[in-house]
């Protein structure tokens, strides 16, 4: 029996000859083909090819070649405008660490001040003897992996008297195809040199549908707790053979319904052995922070608002009060020893 398709159009009938229908298919698949690009360029944030320096924490973007720097993956920035030299009878800190450090905008672009800016207001307005700088050198996206060659590649030349490292945020956050250990420079892609089907985002997901799924299953933490612990731990070395002290904060989430950062409490325990081992300084301010006042401290699952950040630096002098009266004394003591020795020479 043949079928014939025809269009009733103010009471006449148009009979669609083969070229139509044939146009007509083609028209079919073009738009169904286009409202599925639409859609997945919508929808579909993850990375739909497999390449170096995308990272979740940043959008699934790839970093612009113009920001990689080898070692670090991307360049950071101060937060504020530290000198070289130290002066005299200065005692400095160094926050590093990543966006919780760096300080967080929220959806509003509402600037949020961080916790090491609170941090200096509070240990100089206290009884300390000693003008005491604390330097914000917190870089967004970085995990301890970044934060162990920023300390070596960029920091020491500051000279710190202590060094406070709060990292497992971004350790704990999903790697897509590589560990940020395995993480190589890449160049920017040339868009231009793309055949089409190359720039289509659909062609791309079911191209490689089947490698993307096992990246979403697999889980795979862009550090490690093993390596995470590692990093930490040369940390520690590097302080001792740098003549300054360094603590470290435990990473922490609170319970939000639409935020999840999976096995932070891996990175606790890592920081915990640590402690154990070799008798460093490790802050549980999670542990510290009123209950009643959470939920108006944080914007998300990790990132304190200025208020939360106040209350932040305020747990971690408290927790640092002891250690730094002893440090300012030792650094004190150790400045006079100098002089009077240079006196006699």
């Amino acid at each position: 029996m043949n079928r014939k398709l025809i269009f009733l159009i103010k009471d006449k009938k148009y009979k669609l000859k083969l070229g139509g229908k044939v146009a007509l298919f083609l028209f079919g698949v073009f738009f169904s083909l286009l409202i599925g690009e639409l859609a997945v360029r919508k929808f579909i944030k993850m990375p739909l090819r497999k390449e170096y320096m995308i990272f979740r924490c940043l959008g699934y973007k790839k970093i612009p070649a113009e920001m990689q720097v080898k070692g670090l993956l991307w360049e950071p920035s101060f937060k504020t405008s530290p000198t070289r030299e130290k002066k005299d009878g200065v005692f400095r800190i160094i926050c590093i660490g990543d966006s919780v450090t760096e300080g967080y905008f929220s959806g509003s672009r509402l600037k949020v001040y961080p916790y090491p800016s609170y941090l200096e207001q509070i240990v100089n307005k206290e009884s300390l003897s000693k003008k005491i700088e604390v330097i914000n050198a917190g870089s967004g996206g970085y995990s301890s992996h970044q934060g162990l060659v920023y300390l070596k590649q960029r920091l020491l030349k500051f000279n710190p008297d202590l060094v406070i490292s709060w990292f497992g945020i971004n350790d704990a956050g999903d790697s897509f195809f590589y560990p940020d250990k395995k993480q190589k420079l890449s160049k920017d892609d040339d868009e231009n040199k793309r055949t089409i089907l190359e720039r289509s985002h659909l062609y791309l997901l079911i191209k490689n549908f089947s490698l993307l799924m096992n990246e979403v299953k697999s889980q795979r933490p862009r550090v490690a707790p093993e390596d995470f612990y590692k990093n930490c731990e040369e940390m520690l070395q590097i302080a001792k053979g740098n003549n300054f002290e360094i603590v470290f904060i435990i990473p922490f989430k609170i319970v939000r319904e639409k935020h999840s950062i999976k096995h932070i409490d891996w990175y606790k325990k890592a920081l915990l052995i640590l402690a154990d081992k070799y008798a460093c300084e490790v802050l549980d301010v999670a542990g510290y922070f009123p209950r009643y006042d959470i939920a108006d401290s944080f914007v998300d699952a990790c990132h304190a608002n200025s208020k939360g950040n106040k209350v932040i630096a305020r747990i971690i002098y408290n927790l640092l009060k002891g250690k730094l009266e002893t440090l300012i004394n030792d650094n004190r003591n150790n400045i006079i020893k100098e002089n009077k020795k240079n006196i006699i020479l």
